[in-house]
This record gives structure tokens, sequence and C-alpha cells, in this order.
């Protein structure tokens, strides 16, 4: 019953729809308040109240609802304080409460949602004026933990960051920007190897780590902190905006007071690191989750193995002790003193073809973790493509099949770029159209011939962006999800905009890799769904 003009409250009636397990209510014009009685549907497994114009608070009969696995309240006027009931949903997978007005601290009950991966609590007013914990993040939220993206940006919280947060080993987005945090960023926050991306800017006195190597993406901006930041990655590659408005801080950034460093500072460090670069994409909990791990190079990795030598380090084909191929990259001596992180995407519940075919698995596979799949995978090829010497062509992209493999070739029916049928020559460019369908299939739940089709037909050179039919592409959205909120719409279709260029007729006039994922790292750094 999504995305449609109903207006008024919601009726107390709706209670008696016992045996209902989906209630989606999503983009309309209800308002109201939020009646007692859904606290009677203990059948609903989803349950989706987005962007309306609800107002009033969260009843504690939510805490009646013990199937429940997605919860979806955010873009409406919701006040109060979150209900401490919300912890007996044991089976709960997703919270998201964004941008409301609801106020208070953060029930510590929430730390009872062992299987919760995702919670996003960010543009509301949360704070915590009572006792000794005032407006702190619950040290209890550590016990979930599965949780992959944190967002508490946008609200009143003060105090410090707890250190139980490093037991979210699975964690890899941490949103605490916009508060009124101060004292030290835990150093166990530092051994959250799956960390990616840290903000922390526009608090009140937050010191930072250097021993956050596996970041790529940070801001600590309006803060009191000082010092070096040169052993961070992250901050070696960040915007002027992002670290700005500090005491004073020194950085291998123009702009910024270089730091004084010392030639000998890993002398000691003998053990050679690699970075592993590329295994089968995936997600871990429906999500494409980045591993980070230390191997150590040994006598296997020798010439046989080789792929490639690139401008930093020798690319080799490795196994690991599950067996899994990956692609490994040993770093030349001298790169960072010799000290790296490794990467991998791994599949954890099988591949994107077989999540797309299971429903269940499918509705937990949300608008948010689909664009964060498609947006690894545009990464993982461009390194491949432009960071590996000579450059590696994947060859066999498509949602059964996205493991690198030299020996694979281009089989997959409907994601072969037009060209093979009469050349056979398989180079980047044909690696770019397989994306491009591959990231089609991907929000629409299924291969999408027709759709591509109509693309191809309009145009023998390139596909104008600017004449996508908006109607048509969101007709073919998976409809086994809510209907996405009008601001992640927006996200959507500047994705596939992207995404359709890849699917140029004639190869030469497609985008590089390179190109795509500059364009969707443009597009993500401001979306509303990260």
């Amino acid at each position: 019953m999504q995305l449609n003009n109903f207006s008024g409250s919601i009726p107390v009636e709706i209670g008696k729809l016992v045996k209902l397990e989906t209630l989606w209510l999503s983009n309309n014009n209800l308002s109201g308040s939020i009646p007692q009685e859904i606290g009677m549907m203990t059948n609903l497994l989803q349950l989706d109240l987005s962007n309306d114009s609800l107002s009033g608070t969260i009843p504690p009969t939510i805490g009646n609802l013990s199937k429940l696995t997605q919860f979806y309240r955010y873009d409406n006027h919701l006040y109060g304080s979150i209900p401490n009931e919300l912890g007996r949903l044991r089976f709960l997978l997703t919270i998201q409460l964004l941008d409301n007005n609801l106020s208070g601290p953060i029930p510590s009950s929430i730390g009872n949602l062992v299987n919760l991966d995702s919670i996003r609590l960010n543009g509301n007013k949360l704070s915590g004026t009572i006792p000794s914990t005032i407006g702190s993040i619950p040290p209890e939220l550590s016990q979930a933990t599965n949780l992959h993206v944190f967002p508490l940006s946008s609200n009143h919280l003060t105090g410090v960051i707890p250190k139980d947060l490093g037991n979210l080993t699975y964690l890899f987005k941490l949103s605490l920007n916009n508060n009124n945090l101060s004292g030290n960023v835990p150093i166990q926050i530092a051994s959250l190897q799956d960390l990616d991306t840290l903000e922390l800017g526009a608090n009140s006195d937050l010191s930072c780590l250097d021993q956050m190597v596996s970041l790529t993406s940070i801001d600590i901006s309006y803060n009191q902190l000082e010092g070096s930041l040169t052993n961070i990655p992250a901050f070696n590659i960040a915007t002027i905006e992002a670290l700005r408005n500090n005491k004073g801080l020194c950085c291998n950034l123009s702009g910024l007071e270089p730091c004084i460093t010392s030639q000998d500072r890993y002398q000691n460090h003998k053990t050679t690191k690699v970075i592993l670069v590329f295994l089968p994409i995936g997600f871990g909990y429906f999500n494409a989750r980045i591993i980070y791990s230390r191997i150590e190079a040994t006598e296997e990795f020798d010439n046989k193995h080789l792929i490639g030598v690139g401008g930093q380090g020798s690319v080799y084909k490795a196994k690991l002790k599950t067996n899994q191929i990956v692609v490994v990259k040993k770093l030349h001596p001298g790169q960072s003193g010799q000290i790296f992180k490794v990467k991998a995407f791994f599949l954890e519940k099988g591949s994107i073809d077989k999540i797309l075919k299971d429903d269940e698995q499918t509705v937990a596979f949300y608008w948010n973790w689909r664009i964060y799949a498609i947006k690894d995978v545009a990464n993982a090829l461009c390194y491949m493509h432009h960071d590996c010497s000579p450059p590696i062509v994947h060859r066999d992209i498509s949602s059964k099949n996205v493991l690198l493999d030299l020996e694979y070739v281009a089989r997959t029916f409907g994601y072969a770029a037009p060209e093979l049928a009469f050349t056979m020559e398989v180079n980047e460019k044909c690696d770019v159209y397989s994306f491009g369908v591959l990231a089609l299939e991907i929000p629409f739940g299924e291969h999408p011939p027709d759709f591509i089709t109509s693309l191809m037909a309009s145009s023998s050179t390139v596909i104008d962006k600017s004449k996508l039919d908006i109607p048509s592409l969101m007709g073919k959205l998976d409809q086994r999800l809510p209907y996405p909120a009008n601001s992640v719409v927006k996200d959507i279709v500047l994705v596939v905009r992207i995404e359709n260029t890849c699917l140029t007729e004639i190869p030469r006039w497609r985008p590089t890799m390179e190109q795509v994922t500059k364009e969707l790292a443009m597009l993500l750094k401001t979306s509303s769904i990260y």
C-alpha cells in the first residue's frame, strides 16, 4: 500500500489483522499518531511507516511484535523517546528512525538485539538528560555485534565514545559527527579492521588515534585536535574540509603544516606485508563488507603465481587457508614502511544471483546495500583495469559469477558485450558493459533484457543520461522491497544514469571503470543513504 496518496490516520482496527506478516504504508500522506493496537499484529515480519507525516510517539506496544525483522519509520515527525520495549525484538535486523524529532537517551535495551545489522538514528534530537549517562552512547550497544552501519550524526549526544564499540567487529561505517562528544577515541576502535569510514566532525573535544590504518574515509573537522596524522592513510587523501577547524594538525596534505618524519621509523619491521585486493564480490550479512587481515609473504609467492607488476608492487594469485582463490598485491620494499592493510571482498550469503532469487534474503538486501555493492564491484574492476600491469580483464562478470580467474571466458549469456558476437576480442570495455548489466540487475532484482534493449535502441553511440525514462525505471525496481523514500529514489536514478553509459553499443564511447568509480564516489559522498 506504499506510494499512494492515502491521507488521514492509521485506523485502530488495523490491530485486528493478526495474521498479517508485511505492512508497508510508506510514501503516503498519513498523519496522526501510530495506534497502540499495532502491537496486536504479532505475526508482523516487516513494518514500514516511513516517509509519511506521522507524529506522536512510538507506542511501547511495538515490543509485542516478537517476529519483527525490519522496522522503518524514518522521515516523519515522531517525537518522544525510543521505547525501551524495542529491545525485546530479538530478530530485528534493521532499525531506521532517522530524520524525526526523537529525543532522550538511546535505550540500553538495544544491546539485546544481537542480530541487528543496521541502526540509523541520525537526524533526531537524541540526548541523555538522565543520571550518570547524560547524553552518552550506552555501552550495551556493543553487544549488537552484527552491526555494519551505525550513524548517530546530528543529535545532541555528549560524553565519551564507549570503548565497548570495539566489539562491533563487522562495523564499516561509524558516524558520530555533529554531536557534543569529547575525550579520546578509544584505542579499541582502532582494532575494528572492517572500519572503512569514520565521521567525527563538529564535536566538542575529540582526540584521535594514529592506528586506524584501515580507514579510507574520515571527517574530523571542527574539533580541537592537534598533532601528526601521517600514520593514517585516510588523512593523506582527505579534503581540507574534512580536517579544517582544529587546533594544530600536521599532515602530508596541501593546506596543512607538513609533519617531520623519521627515516628509520619502521626500520625494525622486517615482515613484508601484502595487500589482498580482489575476491568474490559479496556482502557481509547482505552487504559488501571489506575484511582486513594480514598475510605474510612466504615461499608460496614465487614467479609461478605472478600475474603482473604494478608501480607499487607485484600481483599474485594465491590460495588462503579457507581454499579461497584471491589476488594478492605484494608492495615493493620501502612503501609506507612495509606495513599495509589487506582488503578482500567475500561471499557469506552466496552470489548476488542466489540472493536475488531468494525472497527472504532479497527483502533484507535493502536499497543502501545494493548501491554499496555496485560501488564495490566498480572499485574492484577499476583496480584490475588501472592499477595492475598488465591490466587484468575479468571477462565473466555476472550475478552468478564475479570471481576472478584468468582462465575464465565470457560465456554468460546476457552480460557479454555485443561486439563479442563479431570480434571475440575481450578487453576492458567488455568488462565495463558487463558491469552495466550487473549494476542494473541489482536494483531491479532480475536480469533486465528489455530495459537494456530499449536503452541501446535509443542511441547507437552514447546513451544520453539526461533522457532516462524515470517512470519506466521506477517501475522496474524490485517490487519485493518497500518503495524507496524520495531521497533514495534520487540516488538510485543518479546511479542508474551512471550505469547506463556503460551499455553504449560502441565500445570506445563507454567510460572507463576509473571514470565510473569517480562518478559513483562523487554521488555517494552526498548520498542520503550513507
